[in-house]
C-alpha cells in the first residue's frame, strides 16, 4: 500500500497492512490475533511515528492493566520502544562509518587474528579414508613370488636391501703435536691441548685426606678397673669381658 507522506490511510488500509505483516511474521501470529483491533487503532493514530513491532511488544507488556487505561499506557510504551530502536540503529550506523587511523586499524586486525587463533585461518580438512592395498591375500601372493607388496601401489616388488647410513665420527683435532711439545719444553712451558698454546706450569698440591685418629676406649684407668674384676677391657667396645 503506497501513501503520500502527508495523508494518513484509513483504518481498513491499516488492517490490510497488519494482515500482510502477520503473514510475513509467523512467530508473532498469536500476539497479532489476540490484539488485532487495538494494534490497528494505535497504528492508525500514530501512523508515521510507530511500527507494528513496537505496538505488539507494548501490548504484550500491558495485559494485566485495566481495559480503560490499557491503550494509553501501550501507546506510551510503544513510543519508548521506537525511540530506543532508532537510537540503537543510529549508533550502529555511526560505528560502521568510522574508519579510524592506522593505529586503530592495526588494533582491529590484531583482535581479529587473536579471535581466529593467529594469522592463518584454520580450515577443517576432511581426511580421505585410506585404502588398504596390501591385504593378507595380496601379501601371500607376493611372498610366494619372493617379493614384497608395495603399500602405495599394491604391486609385488623385488626386495631392495639398503644399508643404513652411518654418521662418520669427527676425529678430534690434535693441537699439541710432537713439534709443538718440543717448542714449549724449550721455553720451560707446557702445551695446552685445548688451545695449542704454551702455558706456564702450575704446580698444584694434591689434597690429602686427614686420617681419623682411632678413639682409645681402653685407657689405663679402665684397664685397672677390669683387672680388679678379673676381666679384660675390649678395645672396640670399652667393656670389661671375662677371659675364657
Amino acid at each position: 500500500m503506497s501513501h503520500s507522506p502527508f495523508s494518513i490511510p484509513s483504518l481498513e488500509n491499516v488492517k490490510q497492512e497488519l494482515r500482510t505483516y502477520r503473514n510475513n511474521h509467523e512467530q508473532e501470529r498469536e500476539n497479532i490475533n489476540r490484539h488485532f483491533l487495538s494494534i490497528a487503532i494505535i497504528k492508525h493514530q500514530n501512523y508515521y511515528n510507530l511500527e507494528f513491532i513496537d505496538i505488539i511488544d507494548a501490548l504484550n507488556r500491558v495485559q494485566e492493566i485495566k481495559e480503560e487505561k490499557r491503550m494509553e499506557v501501550a501507546t506510551n510504551i510503544a513510543h519508548q520502544n521506537a525511540s530506543a530502536r532508532i537510537d540503537a540503529s543510529a549508533s550502529n550506523d555511526s560505528k560502521k562509518n568510522k574508519k579510524g587511523g592506522r593505529r586503530t586499524r592495526r588494533k582491529r586486525k590484531g583482535r581479529r587474528t587473536k579471535r581466529k587463533g593467529g594469522n592463518k585461518t584454520q580450515k577443517k580438512i576432511k581426511k580421505k579414508p585410506t585404502t588398504v592395498r596390501c591385504k593378507t591375500e595380496k601379501k601371500k601372493i607376493c611372498k610366494e613370488q619372493g617379493k614384497v607388496c608395495n603399500p602405495t601401489t599394491g604391486r609385488c616388488n623385488k626386495k631392495v636391501w639398503r644399508r643404513k647410513k652411518t654418521q662418520k665420527k669427527k676425529q678430534p683435532t690434535v693441537r699439541c703435536k710432537t713439534e709443538k711439545k718440543k717448542i714449549c719444553k724449550e721455553q720451560g712451558k707446557v702445551c695446552n691441548p685445548t688451545t695449542g698454546r704454551c702455558n706456564k706450569k702450575v704446580w698444584r698440591r694434591k689434597k690429602t685426606k686427614k686420617k681419623k685418629q682411632p678413639t682409645v676406649r681402653c685407657k689405663t684407668e679402665k684397664k685397672k678397673i677390669c683387672k680388679e674384676q678379673g676381666k679384660v677391657c675390649n678395645p672396640t667396645t670399652g667393656r670389661c669381658i671375662k677371659v675364657q
